[in-house]
């Protein structure tokens, strides 16, 4: 679980995460944005977690213990009537970052010649075609469990997977990413 002491917050910032709040006049049009992933900005609720016992591990509940940092004019609260205890919670957010790479132009440096293609073509299946083109372009992040599908199809094919770097990392709640799924 994630500290409060970790969790970043300034003026221009949301207090947990690092996404821009701006104004909603200010925000572009849906077709206007950038086709990348990016942090959304936090719409999320604010559970006080009572009669909870997965309170502590629940990021709309530590959303909730920030509140002395929300400057804010307004936030939305969960209903309390609705925490009845039991488990499991409907609103449960886990309450921790996900690394999320960014780019793929080198993991094809130690790969030979003759396996190239093989290679390349393993890594597209991982994806699809098109969101492999996002992914190398960088106009998409790649989860976690994509970056271990990734090492598996190089080791498939007898080359060291774990050793594989891709261009960037960063961290982000999972629930906070706006990703875009193209299976």
């Amino acid at each position: 679980m994630l500290s409060h002491s970790k969790l970043q917050y300034t003026k221009n910032n949301c207090y947990l995460c690092i996404c821009q709040i701006k104004p909603l006049h200010t925000l572009k049009r849906q077709h206007d944005a950038p086709r990348r992933i990016q942090p959304v900005r936090c719409r999320l609720c604010h559970c006080p977690g009572t009669h909870c016992e997965k309170a502590n591990e629940c990021l709309h509940h530590t959303a909730n213990k920030m509140l002395a940092k929300n400057t804010r004019e307004s936030y939305t609260v969960v209903n309390p009537a609705v925490i009845t205890g039991r488990q499991p919670c409907s609103l449960f957010m886990p309450d921790r970052k996900e690394r999320y790479a960014w780019g793929i132009s080198r993991i094809y440096d130690n790969v030979r010649a003759a396996d190239l293609r093989g290679v390349r073509l393993g890594v597209m299946h991982c994806f699809g075609s098109a969101t492999y083109y996002h992914v190398k372009e960088q106009l998409r992040a790649i989860t976690e469990e994509e970056q271990q599908d990734i090492r598996e199809a190089f080791t498939e094919r007898g080359y060291d997977g774990q050793s594989i770097e891709f261009d960037r990392y960063e961290e982000h709640y999972p629930a906070l990413m706006r990703m875009k799924h193209y299976k």
